[in-house]
């Protein structure tokens, strides 16, 4: 699933995520985003949440995910990815951290790592 408000870079990680094969869910809000968590019948293996979204924290969002579904893994997207503080509780949480701006193969390397899929180089 990906928890994106900002259209573009939401619509060029769905292409990004989509060409690399993965079957995505997209959602522009927290809102959404639970109510897709809490449906039962949708399969989903890695959160991606940008950190702050018009009506939420990606930080809540991730720990409701994890929450309803202990076994999803999860990545945090942030453009502060300067500031430790915004950044380290993520990590402490155990939530993959990816800073903003990134391209494709950053992307596609942290969303494999979370899962755990070891890449061919």
């Amino acid at each position: 699933m990906l928890a994106e408000d900002y259209d573009v870079l939401r619509e060029v990680t769905d292409a990004f995520l989509q060409a690399a094969g993965f079957s995505t869910i997209v959602v522009t809000s927290c809102s959404e985003a639970n109510a897709v968590l809490g449906d039962p019948t949708q399969r989903i293996d890695v959160v991606i949440t940008d950190l702050v979204m018009p009506d939420g924290s990606g930080f809540d969002l991730a720990n409701h995910a994890k929450l309803l579904r202990p076994d999803v893994k999860v990545v945090v997207t942030s453009g502060y990815a300067s500031a430790p503080l915004v950044h380290l509780p993520l990590i402490e949480a155990g939530y993959s951290f990816l800073p903003k701006p990134y391209a494709k193969d950053e992307l596609l390397a942290i969303v494999y790592d979370a899962l755990g899929v070891a890449v061919a180089a």
